[in-house]
């Protein structure tokens, strides 16, 4: 069983599953790619803009009916359930909000956009106005809160947590900003500056750090078969504003798809990048010695 987000659902990448929850998922995703290695049935309960509270403006899902028409994630866990992967807590932490509210700000006036345009490039600006937006530890307990909630309904259920892969290059001055329009932008991420770009980054390392102690707590109890799956550390060199793909495994913005659920992909990871999770979740299933 497949618990997760936009990061999960590998929207944009081609073949789209006829149907698929939310819309977007993909053939391809690391879920699909797992079962189909380890000949495991598979429900795919990802989607795009899943959240674990609507606090941080995302769709919810896994308490509650994402967008108000899925079913809630944590109803389809049972008793029979074996395998969970679970990828949640983005949307509920700020990284992902304040990161598109970075990118929207920096591109020209006009709806829909917030339209700071240049002013946006000034050191620092993003982070001037969003620092306090962020709400990581407590994402963290919403995220223990639900892989309790899991071992409780499944208590013989292996669960892999995954982690956030790398989006933004450690060296942020390979993202040159200052080049054409967003519209005609290749392998870039978007009208920030570095002084930003480098704060965000560290956002993300914040947020896999609290991630990482949720899942120590939980796995406090030696009842629960849960482990922390590190994907950061394996995409350094493979963020956008690197050589383009099979070195890229995320996608830039914006994303250059040819799908309606192009706008998903962007700053997500490509099929390159859905291939590394696959095999880095398969090395932490199943776990043992715990």
């Amino acid at each position: 069983m497949a618990i997760g987000d936009s990061f999960t659902a590998g929207a944009g990448i081609k073949p789209e599953v006829e149907g698929g929850r939310c819309g977007g998922q993909s053939e391809r995703n690391y879920p699909h790619q797992l079962a189909n290695a380890m000949n495991w049935d598979l429900t795919d309960l990802s989607c795009n803009g899943a959240s674990l509270t609507k606090r941080q403006g995302g769709a919810g899902g896994f308490w509650d009916k994402a967008y108000g028409v899925e079913d809630p994630m944590i109803d389809s866990v049972t008793s029979d359930t074996d395998y969970v992967t679970f990828q949640l807590g983005g949307n509920d932490s700020g990284v992902s909000t304040e990161f598109l509210k970075c990118v929207t700000d920096g591109l020209p006036t006009g709806e829909p956009y917030n339209g700071r345009g240049l002013s946006n490039r000034l050191p620092g600006a993003c982070q001037e106005r969003n620092e306090a937006n962020f709400t990581i530890h407590e994402a963290a307990a919403e995220i223990e809160k639900a892989l309790r909630e899991i071992h409780k309904r499944a208590p013989h259920a292996q669960v892999a947590v995954v982690g956030y892969p790398a989006v933004i290059p450690q060296d942020e001055t390979k993202c040159q900003y200052d080049g054409s329009p967003i519209p005609l932008l290749s392998n870039q991420l978007g009208p920030m500056n570095h002084a930003d770009l480098a704060w965000l980054r560290g956002k993300f390392e914040e947020f896999n750090v609290a991630i990482e102690g949720a899942v120590a707590d939980v796995a406090e109890d030696p009842e629960f078969k849960v482990a922390y799956v590190d994907t950061y550390d394996a995409f350094k060199g493979h963020e956008p504003c690197q050589l383009p793909t099979p070195n890229r495994w995320i996608w830039p913005i914006p994303a250059p798809l040819l799908s309606e659920h192009a706008m998903w992909g962007a700053a997500h990871p490509n099929g390159y990048g859905h291939d590394e999770l696959t095999k880095l979740v398969a090395a932490a299933l199943p776990i043992t010695g715990q």
